[in-house]
């Protein structure tokens, strides 16, 4: 099955979550956007992240998540998970 991973993060550090991002998968995308959490309207970044589903992915992706967590001084980071279908064309 495939998984689609999203992470959701306050976009105050874009260029060193490219670098750590970068730095724990080969394939990714960055979302620029516009979030609110405790009604506080804040810019955001999306990372999107299209594997196997696997226990390791999932740890990587947790282990990403607590990194930016502490790169961006963040009370949380949500990670979501939906299984998709993928075609490469």
């Amino acid at each position: 099955m495939t998984i689609c991973y999203r992470l959701y993060t306050e976009d105050v550090n874009y260029d060193a979550i490219n670098i750590i991002v970068g730095e724990m998968f080969t394939s990714y995308t960055l979302i620029k956007g516009m979030g609110v959490w405790n009604r506080v309207k804040e810019k955001s970044v999306i990372i999107e992240i299209i594997s196997d589903d696997s226990d390791n992915v999932l740890n990587k992706i947790r282990s990403l998540a607590s990194t930016i967590k502490i790169v961006n001084y963040q009370e949380a980071v949500l990670i979501t998970q939906t299984a998709i279908i993928k075609e490469i064309i």
